[in-house]
């Protein structure tokens, strides 16, 4: 067959890496290139070693991919099979604009395809494709191909942030010595940062047992919520090959109640940080409160200007709200969890889930 959607191969990598290439440049190639054996090879949610996603090919030559990432998404505390986060689809649009010219002359009836909602579509539709998807941070091309499938929004969830600290932003009009000062003055007329009212300590090291205890613990109180026991911690946030965080907790004796992972980066010319995980014994909101609270006034001491929180949680929505945290908009829209094929009333996600910070 001249033209065909299949799983991905390991062998594939080359023009996967070539098509990240031409859409995204020489950077994210290469990053994707170096966290190749990371993501695709030690990622403990994989069922087997080797790039996990979908292709389209057309003549030996690879048109489009799509990266289905694993979930590890629990339902009543059991395993979702086929569970994974897709990413947002590469093609390489001459070639398939060739491709479809070449299809139409010759019948799509005849190669047994339905490209009513686009090759994208197409793809998600595999029989081959996993049958349950998540979705979030996707380009507005890839939503409306989303949609059209049948990709719903999930309820509840979101992205929340509040400014932490005005001093870097007014040390970049008028100089680090005047505009700290000044923003350090500014700070006292942001929403107040309160005490934690818990002992919140530093996490050194790897994550251990006590983390898979939290997380059964997890299991018990969130009807869906993706897999975050000790191995998936020190895989995402300890052995990241480009990117280091610093973890948060809460602990009563040899018993940890919560933790928080949180990471920096910078947008237009401001740090900032966001929050990539977050959980808590029973959901207990005075613990959640004292991590989002020290990680505030930590932030706050370095000048930090805005700090993110990816949740679907109504429990940590309240407190970030208590907290002084409003939702972000994207056009006046929010930005949800999106999910194919699963109907869960609420979904314990983060921002490190997927492909996220």
């Amino acid at each position: 067959m001249a033209f065909e959607i299949r799983k991905a191969r390991e062998s594939d990598r080359p023009e996967i890496i070539g098509l990240i290439r031409d859409v995204f440049g020489d950077e994210a190639a290469d990053r994707a290139d170096a966290r190749w054996a990371w993501q695709w090879h030690e990622d403990p949610k994989l069922e087997g070693r080797g790039y996990q996603g979908m292709v389209a090919v057309w003549e030996g030559q690879l048109l489009a991919s799509m990266a289905t990432i694993p979930s590890g998404l629990f339902v009543d505390g059991k395993p979702l099979p086929d569970a994974v986060w897709f990413a947002d689809a590469l093609a390489h649009w001459s070639r398939v604009r060739k491709a479809l010219r070449s299809l139409k002359k010759s019948g799509l009836k005849d190669e047994g395809l339905d490209l009513s909602s686009g090759l994208v579509g197409a793809i998600l539709n595999h029989p081959e494709c996993p049958r349950h998807h998540l979705g979030k941070h996707l380009t507005d091309p890839m939503l409306v191909v989303a949609y059209k499938v049948g990709t719903v929004d999930q309820p509840g969830t979101g992205s929340w942030a509040r400014t932490v600290s005005l001093k870097a932003l007014l040390a970049r009009y008028l100089g680090r010595p005047l505009g700290w000062f000044l923003g350090a003055f500014a700070d006292l007329f942001l929403p107040a940062i309160p005490k934690p009212t818990a002992p919140v300590g530093i996490h050194e090291g790897p994550f251990d047992a006590r983390f898979d205890d939290l997380f059964e613990d997890a299991l018990r109180h969130h009807r869906a919520i993706t897999r975050r026991d000790a191995a998936v911690l020190n895989w995402r946030y300890r052995k990241n090959p480009d990117a280091s965080y610093d973890v948060l907790s809460v602990s009563e004796g040899e018993i940890l109640l919560g933790y928080l992972v949180m990471g920096r980066f910078e947008r237009h010319g401001q740090p900032r940080a966001h929050i990539l995980d977050l959980l808590a014994r029973k959901d207990d909101p005075m613990v959640l409160r004292s991590l989002l609270a020290e990680s505030l006034r930590r932030l706050r001491r370095e000048g930090v200007t805005r700090l993110e929180c990816y949740t679907g949680s109504r429990v940590v929505q309240q407190v970030l709200g208590d907290l002084g945290f409003r939702q972000r908009l994207h056009r006046g829209q929010s930005m949800p969890t999106l999910v194919r094929r699963i109907e869960v009333p609420e979904l314990y996600v983060t921002r490190g889930d997927g492909d996220g910070g």
